[in-house]
């Protein structure tokens, strides 16, 4: 026995295709993340700009003042030398 298709109404036929569209973008959201999660390389360089940007907050008050101790370290060294060499 053949029975005839019926076809859906145009309030149907919207709410069928709205319902498409929805999925559609449900499915491109969970393939983007997948791909994001899947992306090592990116993800280890987001990690290691979260590092240095973490580690730039904590010394950024003590580097200045660290360059400068060993900037003066490293001219004593270097004109210590130097006047132990023209001694001798």
């Amino acid at each position: 026995m053949n029975v005839p298709e019926q076809l859906p109404s145009d309030d149907g036929a919207e709410a069928l295709q709205s319902d498409i569209e929805h999925t559609r973008q449900e499915l491109a959201s969970t393939v983007t993340q997948l791909a994001a999660k899947f992306d090592i390389p990116t993800r280890a360089r987001h990690r290691v700009e979260d590092a240095r940007a973490q580690l730039r907050r904590k010394i950024g008050p003590v580097a200045l003042p660290a360059a400068a101790i060993a900037g003066v370290m490293v001219l004593l060294f270097v004109a210590a030398r130097t006047w132990r060499s023209h001694r001798n």
